[in-house]
């Protein structure tokens, strides 16, 4: 661990002598949430880490005006969960992006306040065995995706250095590809060190500007089928397919940063088969197991991405164990501003995720 360190610290140095990169480090103090009762037992200690990360300002892209330029990078985070006999240790490897926070549209020349959003992977030292840690259901698999959320804001600066407090929130979760999966989240106080970077005056380009296409009209219509595993009864057994059809007509606010979309979804659920099976003593037939679902969604544009979050409500289900409400968290990605594009999602019911899935649509 402490070779890891050493080489990403002389990385670091590197890079932010070319005064292009920023490079920091952040040490953080806090607790894992115990948001089932399951939990509770587990947390026995506070946790602590630290991360580095190495960003660098975006300034090529069109969208980038509408984020006051926001900083993208790496960020590799270390957690010591507090109970490493049960929960052990974990890491996660995350694409960072930190966007500034201005007062009156922008037109405060400091840049005090930062919110963050990491998205990767994840491992973690322990998971849950019948043998040797079944009191800890939490994790079933060493590799997890990881969702990082927080806010930072300017303590003081010093010289070449300047330093921030924060609030940081890390979410580990298989998608229940392999149970259990309670997933992790960890809430942390943060403090951020980091050299003072004296940036360049950033204008505008129009030409960047002209060409720019983003990914939506202000008003068209999308399609896209998604395909998900999960993970169903006991650890170890078979994994079912659930395949998703969605169609949406999207409507984007005059701002360009955000727009919303009401979203319409089928579902062919096979994981139901054994689940209601297993209740009603009857395999179900094959229309028993498709979902109807319908519901807003909320979507932010970064350029030719989308990242879109939806409230369904059930309108068919004859499983109806689960919440009448459920959520789906997906980035969409056009490659060269195509009308096609591919999505990576996870859906929920509320905190507890149903499956992860990954897709492809096309847009009118």
């Amino acid at each position: 661990m402490r070779s890891l360190l050493s080489f990403l610290f002389v990385v670091g140095a590197v890079l932010t002598a070319q005064a292009q990169w920023q490079w920091s480090e952040t040490v953080q103090y806090g607790f894992i949430a115990p948001h089932s009762v399951l939990m509770q037992p587990l947390i026995t200690h506070h946790s602590v880490g630290g991360s580095v990360r190495m960003l660098k300002r975006n300034t090529n892209h069109a969208y980038s005006k509408f984020y006051h330029n926001p900083y993208q990078g790496i960020d590799f985070t270390f957690i010591q969960t507090g109970n490493s006999r049960q929960l052990g240790n974990q890491y996660s490897l995350n694409f960072w992006n930190q966007f500034p926070v201005k007062r009156g549209g922008g037109k405060s020349k400091g840049i005090h306040k930062y919110v963050h959003l990491g998205i990767g992977i994840g491992y973690t030292t322990k998971k849950w065995d019948a043998q040797t840690n079944f009191q800890a259901p939490v994790l079933g698999s060493h590799l997890n995706a990881c969702l990082s959320l927080g806010y930072e804001q300017r303590l003081f600066e010093w010289k070449e250095i300047q330093v921030n407090a924060g609030i940081r929130v890390t979410h580990f979760s298989n998608g229940a590809f392999q149970l259990p999966n309670l997933g992790t989240n960890t809430l942390a106080l943060t403090l951020n060190v980091l050299p003072v970077y004296h940036a360049k005056a950033i204008k505008d380009s129009i030409e960047v500007l002209a060409i720019y296409r983003p990914l939506s009209a202000m008003k068209h219509y999308q399609m896209s089928i998604a395909n998900g595993w999960k993970e169903v009864g006991q650890p170890g057994e078979a994994k079912h397919p659930i395949w998703t059809l969605s169609a949406s007509y999207d409507f984007k606010h005059k701002n360009e940063k955000h727009g919303w979309a009401l979203n319409a979804d089928v579902m062919y659920n096979s994981a139901l088969y054994v689940q209601m099976n297993n209740r009603d003593g009857v395999r179900p037939s094959s229309t028993e197991i498709v979902q109807l679902g319908v519901g807003p969604t909320f979507i932010q544009y970064f350029g030719n991405t989308q990242l879109r979050i939806e409230n369904g409500f059930y309108v068919r289900d004859k499983w109806a164990e689960t919440t009448p409400v459920y959520q789906r968290v997906t980035l969409r990605y056009a490659p060269k501003d195509r009308n096609f594009f591919v999505q990576f999602g996870l859906k929920t019911h509320y905190a507890k995720a149903d499956h992860g899935e990954i897709g492809m649509g096309y847009r009118f």
